[in-house]
């Protein structure tokens, strides 16, 4: 009897042995399915997906989608691409799950790479397909959890913010519902460095105008030089200052 059911795509079992199925909430865990089934199972690295096609797939709504698929990326597991006029391009990143056979565990999932053998381009003539082969034992490919342990705060203190500014700041995208992941500080960090401000500048003024995020181009409508801080003067000149004015006196009674 075959170990291999036709017909069938791959999961990784540290989704369920690791506890990560626990972390996906709502619509996250059948977003991942899909996702998964969409990509990997059919030996794809990628591919675009549409909001009505995961709504349709998982039979959630839109909202409930959109907030699962952000779950999944704040875990590090899947990469979205957003383009106009087309779906998103989802990439399984698997940087959070482990996918690979491990020296204690020979049953566990394959290289994904030789896990179908049927090419992209045949895929697209048939609705199913079999991954009714023999895997072969590789070496551990167990990709770094960095990404789960992204700190949002962390990010920005190493960019020199300070604690309040940031405390205040998150406060301001928790009631905006904005999501704390690496991706949405790449694109803040992206935007900062092209203003050529100083972080706790840009803080405050994406504070004291609420926003949840940050443009260049919404600076074009704020008076920067409320923001600036007010240049101290200049004391060491008062002792020239004052001998000037005792050279001046002293001239005076010579004369």
């Amino acid at each position: 009897m075959s170990n291999f059911i036709s017909n069938a795509f791959m999961m990784p079992n540290d989704l369920i042995d690791k506890g990560y199925m626990a972390r996906m909430k709502g619509a996250a865990l059948p977003c991942y399915l899909f996702i998964v089934r969409k990509t990997r199972g059919w030996n794809k690295s990628n591919d675009n997906i549409s909001i009505s096609q995961l709504v349709e797939a998982t039979g959630y709504k839109k909202d409930a989608v959109l907030n699962g698929v952000e779950q999944l990326i704040s875990m590090g597991i899947v990469e979205k691409v957003t383009f106009q006029n087309r779906p998103s391009k989802y990439t399984l990143t698997d940087s959070v799950i482990a996918v690979g056979n491990t020296a204690s565990d020979n049953s566990a999932v394959g290289n994904t790479d030789t896990a179908v053998v049927i090419s992209d381009s045949n895929l697209s003539e048939i609705t199913t397909h079999k991954n009714n082969i023999k895997t072969t034992n590789t070496k551990t490919n167990v990709i770094s959890d960095s990404k789960a342990k992204f700190s949002f705060v962390e990010a920005l203190k190493n960019l020199g913010a300070d604690d309040q500014l940031i405390h205040d700041w998150l406060a301001v995208r928790k009631t905006k519902k904005a999501s704390n992941n690496q991706t949405s500080f790449g694109r803040f960090e992206s935007q900062f460095t092209k203003s050529n401000l100083d972080i706790n500048t840009v803080l405050r003024i994406c504070i004291e105008r609420d926003w949840k995020g940050f443009e260049v181009s919404w600076l074009n409508n704020v008076n920067l030089s409320e923001y600036q801080e007010p240049q101290q003067p200049n004391t060491s000149e008062q002792p020239q200052t004052q001998f000037k004015g005792v050279a001046k006196k002293f001239k005076g009674v010579n004369a």
